[in-house]
């Protein structure tokens, strides 16, 4: 199926102009990830602040494990999609798609509903019931590991209501 997007040269112009992936994509009547994925193939990078935020606290918790774009990559399980989501919600990220905002919606609600927390180990991500020294984590954080964002990190915990847009 030919794409609806147009040459890599006119998709670089539209970069330059300053057009946003959801303009590019309104304009060429296509969803916002193939735009996204061809700015990838062509090597630029254009995450919101609050993605490159959420991914480098993400980074900073799992050091070993959040290295690559790839599709083999343990980063793009759902589960970690889902928490990468959930937290440029929290972010208050105005590119998020009507499906990733009901994306981080679900999964705020079943951590909720489940009482537990997202871990990662040797076989992959899972979830594990909630301790008592997780507090309101949405994922294990162990006390020794420190984050000079004190605020972005609290932004791990779920709120007190169902969630909404946090801007720090």
């Amino acid at each position: 199926m030919p794409s609806k997007l147009p040459s890599d040269d006119v998709l670089m112009d539209y970069y330059h102009e300053g057009m946003t992936d959801r303009e590019i994509a309104a304009l060429h009547h296509c969803t916002v990830q193939a735009v996204n994925k061809r700015f990838h193939k062509m090597g630029v990078t254009r995450l919101s602040p609050e993605n490159t935020r959420a991914n480098a606290l993400i980074r900073h918790r799992w050091r070993g494990i959040y290295y690559s774009q790839e599709s083999d990559s343990h980063h793009a399980a759902d589960a970690s999609k889902a928490l990468r989501v959930w937290l440029r919600r929290r972010l208050g990220d105005k590119t998020l798609t009507a499906n990733q905002v009901g994306m981080a919606d679900r999964w705020e609600r079943g951590i909720r509903e489940r009482n537990e927390v997202l871990c990662y180990g040797p076989e992959g991500w899972f979830y594990r019931p909630r301790k008592r020294e997780d507090g309101q984590r949405v994922i294990d954080w162990p006390e020794s590991l420190s984050y000079a964002d004190k605020e972005l990190v609290n932004l791990l915990d779920l709120p007190l209501e169902v969630s909404t847009p946090v801007a720090v």
